[in-house]
Parts: structure tokens; sequence; C-alpha cells
């Protein structure tokens, strides 16, 4: 038989994202191999290897800085809201990508920016805010006025700052996409600023939300990349005029995300009124030594008592680390209980592999949760059989790790990798929902393997986790700079007084 890869091995070794893997696949490039009775295919061995071999010289040029054919550096940017101070660097983006001596009136720019300083997104180089590389216009507008510009009754310059709407009042919003601009050696500029206004947009939800976006093509160019977005031709206004309603399910991928953002957000606040409504809901915490035996039968009631780890087993593991299992508990009753639990990458192997069995964890395998330190855990998630509503209280354990999780970034902890493993449709389904990626189980396994790259992963809770520890980092970092200025301080008193009780007891 051939040697086989794994998606997520071929992937790794070829440095390809999941849609270019897709592709050599699609254009025979890479030949995959599904076992029997196997969903999961495998990929082989052989055409990976050459494939990366001849891809060689050109992954070194791409970790040198320097892509074949073009002079062009990859520059190291930025995203930000725009400043009235960036107006200049944005004229002069325009003048060098429409040649026109003046582009547009300044002054009016700063009056809508002024009225609403969330409208333009730019995108520049990280050690230059004036080299503005790409920037992305989205107005808020009553959809009245936005209908009157795309039938060409009125000019978008006629556009007044009394007219834009700020983001103090909730609810639906229509917004005119006025501007997309980039620099022609930097195209990809632009897909970063959208993904960041839709992430912007989906951190509004559900206060705030987009209904439509509409879009008039100014250039080839634009229409090209409006189209490429899906949105919708509105022949009846103007041959150049389109509309992307977001009440409806996108095609374009960073409009899918964004969808999905929304999904995510709404299962949640879902989740929240529930139980609001429930004046007895099921209280979500930390497990303490007097839960382990609730967590036993719980384990016990779904899998027997021969699959279920020892009481005093688990007690060992919280002496190592007393925060790896979370419970919801219904009137004193542990009726679920999900566990993050950090281990050394061997450990996690084994296990995933079947190699061992949850009783077979030391504590030596288990890692405290320290911030900064990188960790990779195992998860499990249940809920207790034959309890009433089990669904509400599968959707409580869901919002609390979630919450915890986000309180882990908060607090500076990285958590690189999450791994799982199931044998039911639920279980699947929830690592799926979650951004989870399937891989080939291990011969002879029952279960099915998941893994989630924190690091790399686009679901919306992987994205929101960089983002709040990210932050995180950026706080510590600016309260270390601020006590050790605070400590410079301190000593440059210290030695002040130092010397003048010096000068005292010389003049005494």
């Amino acid at each position: 038989m051939e040697a086989l890869y794994t998606s997520s091995e071929a992937r790794s070794k070829l440095n390809a994202s999941t849609s270019t893997f897709k592709r050599w696949v699609d254009n025979g490039k890479i030949r995959k191999v599904t076992p029997p009775n196997k969903k999961q295919g495998m990929y082989v061995k052989e055409d990976v290897d050459k494939l990366a071999e001849e891809m060689q010289p050109f992954t070194q040029n791409i970790q040198n800085g320097k892509r074949p054919g073009r002079k062009s550096k990859i520059l190291k940017t930025e995203v930000d809201w725009q400043k009235i101070s960036d107006l200049p660097a944005i004229l002069k983006l325009d003048l060098e990508v429409y040649h026109e001596s003046i582009v547009g009136d300044i002054g009016l720019y700063i009056s809508w920016e002024r009225k609403n300083p969330n409208i333009t997104l730019l995108s520049y180089e990280a050690s230059n805010r004036g080299n503005v590389l790409a920037y992305l216009s989205l107005i808020p507008l009553p959809e009245k006025i936005i209908l009157s510009i795309l039938k060409g009754e009125r000019e978008e310059t006629s556009i007044n700052a009394d007219e834009i709407e700020t983001y103090e009042r909730k609810g639906a919003y229509t917004l005119l996409a006025e501007s997309a601009v980039t620099h022609p050696d930097h195209p990809e500029q632009l897909n970063h600023i959208l993904r960041e206004a839709l992430r912007y947009w989906c951190d509004q939800y559900p206060d705030r939300y987009i209904e439509k976006i509409y879009a008039q093509a100014a250039t080839d160019a634009g229409d090209v990349l409006i189209r490429r977005l899906y949105f919708s031709p509105l022949y009846d206004f103007s041959d150049n005029a389109y509309v992307l309603d977001l009440r409806k399910p996108g095609i374009a991928k960073p409009i899918k995300i964004f969808q999905e953002c929304i999904q995510h957000k709404k299962r949640e606040q879902g989740n929240k009124l529930a139980f609001l409504k429930n004046k007895d809901a099921a209280t979500f915490a930390v497990a303490k030594p007097e839960d382990a035996q609730g967590i036993y039968e719980v384990i016990a009631s779904l899998w027997g008592t021969l699959h279920t780890t020892p009481v005093q087993t688990r007690l060992s593991w919280y002496q190592k680390n007393p925060e790896i299992d979370h419970i919801v508990k219904q009137e004193d009753e542990v009726t679920g209980y999900v566990t993050i639990m950090p281990m050394k990458h061997e450990a996690i192997e084994k296990l995933i592999a079947g190699k061992i069995r949850g009783w077979d964890i030391k504590p030596d395998d288990i890692l405290p949760f320290m911030p900064g330190v990188p960790l990779e855990c195992y998860t499990g998630i249940a809920v207790k059989a034959g309890v009433n509503k089990p669904k509400e209280y599968g959707m409580r354990l869901l919002s609390g790790i979630l919450n915890t999780m986000r309180s882990y970034a908060k607090k500076g902890i990285v958590i690189t990798k999450l791994y799982a493993v199931s044998d039911t449709p639920n279980g699947v389904k929830l690592s799926r929902d979650l951004g989870f990626e399937e891989e080939q189980p291990a011969p002879g396994s029952t279960f099915n393997q998941y893994v989630l790259d924190l690091e790399k992963s686009e679901s919306p809770f992987a994205v929101e986790y960089r983002e709040l520890l990210t932050k995180s980092k950026a706080k510590n970092l600016l309260g270390e700079n601020t006590k050790q200025s605070g400590s410079k301080k301190r000593q440059n008193k210290d030695s002040r007084l130092v010397r003048e009780n010096r000068s005292e007891k010389t003049t005494v």
C-alpha cells in the first residue's frame, strides 16, 4: 500500500491553504485515496513530496520577502480607522491610482469624518502611516438617499454631513460603498480591510447590524471586485449599480465568514435569553474536589462504570491543575461537564490515538495554566443521560466554556491547539460548528479525531480568541513599561531624598 498523508499533514508539508490544496487535488497533482467505509480521504505521500520539492525555490523566495517575477517587497501593514490627518496620504493614493491632479473635495471629506469617524478603514505601512496602501469607505445613509444616488438623481459629492448617520442608535443600517481603492502593487490589502470592516460589524451585533450594502462601480476593476463579492446588479437603476443583501446567505468567502460570526453571536444570545427566562437556571462554574463524584456519575451514565475515570484519579489531576474541569449544576446535581486539560503533546497524541484512556492520564502529563506559555489542550464535553432538557444543559456548557476561553485570552493564557475525539452525532456536530478540523482516525480507533488550530483557524471563535490575546499582550506590555517607568521615577526620587538627607546632616 502506498504511503499516505492526512489532509493536515499534506497541507503542512506544502505550507498551503485549504483552498489551494483542494485545487491541486482537483487538478490531479495530488492523488486522493479514501479507505473503505471511511468518508475522510488521505493523500499519496509521493505526490505531496514531489510537489513540495518543486515549490521549494518559490517557498524560499516567499520566506525571504520576495515573489518570483516581482520587485515589490512584502510590507508589514496595519489597519485603522481614518483620521483627518490621513487625508493627504489618501489623496496621494488616489492620484497614483486615477492619475488625476485633484480627486474629490478634501473639505467635504473632513466634514464626513467629523460627523462619523468610523466611515473609512485604511491599510498603511506599519512603520510609515503616510504610506497608505488601500482604503475602504462605507457611509451609513438612509436608504432613500442611497437609491437617489444610484439612480443618478444626485452625485456622491452632494452628500452633506447632516445626512450621514452616526452609530449611536441601535438597529439596522444601510451602507453606501463610496470608495474602495488599493495600490496597484498591493491588491491584497483591500481584502485585509474588508475583513476588518466585517469584523467590526460582527462586534456591533446585535445592537447594530448591516442590512444592505450598496455600491456603484466607477471603473472596470471596481466592477470586477463588486461581482467577486456577489453583489446583485440593479439594472433598473443603472448599469453600474449593485446591492449586497446581508439578510440572505452569502457566497463569497469573506461574507460567509462574517455571517457565520453573526450566527455564532445569535446562538450565544439565544442561550443567554433562554436561561434568563428560566428562574431555576443551571449554574456554570469551575469544578471543585467535591464535584468529582458528580462528574464520575455523568460519564458512567453514558459509557458505564468500566469506562469511567475513578474519582481519586480526577482528584489527583486537580492537585496539578484545579481549573481543568467546569460543570453545570441543577439543584446541587452535576448535570454536565466540560474539560479543557493542558497536557504534554506526547500524552495528547497517545490519548486521541486510543493508546491510553482517560484513566491512564498521570498528573505529570498535566500542565498548569500560565500566562505567556503556549499550551495544547485536550477537550471533552458531556451531559448526563436521562436528564430533562439535555440540550439546554449542553448550551449552558458551551456558552460557559466560550466565556472561560475569553477570560483565558484576556489573562494572556496562550492556547495554541484544542484536541477532541467523539463517536456521537452531537459531538461531531459541535466539533464542526466550533471550527474543529477532522483528522484521520488512528488504526483500530472507533472515535473521530478533531483539532482546532487557534493560531490559524478562521472560525469566529478562534478569530475572537486571537484578538483578545493580542489585546492582552499589548496591555501587559504597556503595563510593564509603565511599571518600569514608575520604578525609575521612584529610584530617582529615593536618590534625591538620600542627597537631601546627606545635605541636612552636613548642615547640622
